[in-house]
């Protein structure tokens, strides 16, 4: 559920993310992880690197849109 948030934040954040994944670079996506979540791993608990990077508690509703659009084909 974490991983799809953070994606999901990536995502809106920079719009070379998912361009660049399927060109197999994964530097956008490496850079915004490293901007909001390495710099503050060893510093923050995770709810609050969630939270600080994403502006969200952690949502299930991202990870059930995320299943949904993946396993069934839905938006």
């Amino acid at each position: 559920m974490i991983a799809a948030q953070l994606f999901d934040a990536a995502r809106q954040a920079d719009g070379d993310v998912v361009p660049g994944i399927a060109r197999g670079d994964f530097t956008p996506l490496l850079r915004w992880l490293r901007q909001n979540v390495h710099c503050v791993g060893s510093r923050l608990e995770t709810n609050d690197i969630l939270m600080a990077a994403t502006g969200r508690k952690l949502d299930a509703t991202i990870y059930q849109r995320h299943l949904r659009a993946r396993y069934l084909d839905e938006t």
